[in-house]
């Protein structure tokens, strides 16, 4: 998207390189005989990328792809209207059938932080039917209960969590 929120031909390098995955190993299952199914997207946003989408103490949003947002509202937007695109193209370029989100968690500091993104991630899933949420462990990794009652962290550092985090993301999703 542009500064003005309009799509551009730019295509990112990410984006050409997971459609020619997808469509290599589409190629190779049926030449090798195996049936389709449905083609699925799993998205985790990073917690380190929404640090620029969004979460930073100037209140300034995705500065790094020319689009300044400063209320709540604009970066919901831009945030949503983005993925939908995503998922969009997926659909015309691969045959995706839908966007599992696995949502994005708070990071570890003193100060909440994502929750435009979570909002963002909450809002997209109910307005957008290719959008399904799986998963919102990461919502409680800082304090993650245990079966017994005991709680614990599930973060290696302020955006990351231990492998078992991931684990228990998948699992859920």
């Amino acid at each position: 998207l542009d500064s003005e929120g309009n799509e551009t031909t730019t295509v990112p390098a990410y984006y050409t390189a997971m459609k020619t995955a997808v469509n290599s190993s589409k190629d190779y299952l049926q030449s090798n005989n195996y049936t389709l199914g449905d083609i699925v997207l799993v998205w985790c946003q990073g917690e380190n990328d929404a640090a620029y989408l969004g979460s930073d103490t100037a209140n300034s949003y995705c500065t790094e792809y020319g689009t300044t947002c400063k209320t709540d509202e604009q970066k919901k937007a831009y945030y949503k209207k983005g993925f939908s695109r995503i998922v969009e193209k997926l659909k015309e370029d691969v045959g995706l059938s839908s966007a599992f989100i696995i949502r994005i968690g708070h990071s570890k500091t003193k100060v909440l932080r994502n929750e435009v993104i979570i909002q963002a991630q909450n809002e997209l899933c109910k307005e957008n039917p290719n959008c399904v949420m799986v998963s919102t462990i990461f919502a409680g990794a800082i304090n993650f209960i245990e079966e017994d009652g005991s709680v614990r962290n599930l973060m290696i550092d302020a955006s990351h969590y231990l492998p078992e985090g991931y684990v228990r993301a998948g699992m859920e999703a």
